[in-house]
């Protein structure tokens, strides 16, 4: 069973989910759009993407452009209490490809073999 909580979005009571593995696989493992949203770029900042955050609330995408950024705060912070996991996931990736293109710089820089 998934930990899902309740918050308030304009007006209404809105149920956001736990996401399973497949989900979280499914929204993140395919292709990037290259000319992202507004409510994409605001979001990433917060590690997540609106289709994400939609599929976890049952919140459209359309309504969630529709809301001023605070509105999204509390379904953005109930998502990160129930996905700690998926979390400590991006970190970590995030930190392996910094550590992986400052590899790439010295192999590259033909003065750093020197």
């Amino acid at each position: 069973m998934r930990n899902h909580g309740s918050v308030e979005f304009l007006g209404k009571e809105v149920t956001v989910k736990e996401m399973t593995v497949l989900e979280l696989d499914e929204q993140l493992g395919g292709e990037r759009d290259e000319n992202p949203s507004m409510l994409d770029r605001l979001l990433a900042q917060h590690m997540l993407t609106s289709q994400l955050l939609s599929d976890s609330c049952g919140v459209p995408v359309a309504d969630l452009e529709k809301a001023a950024p605070s509105r999204l705060t509390p379904l953005i912070k109930k998502f990160q209490e129930l996905n700690p996991d998926f979390f400590e996931m991006a970190r970590f990736e995030m930190n392996r490809a910094a550590e992986m293109t400052e590899v790439l710089g010295k192999i590259l820089d033909p003065a750093s073999i020197l």
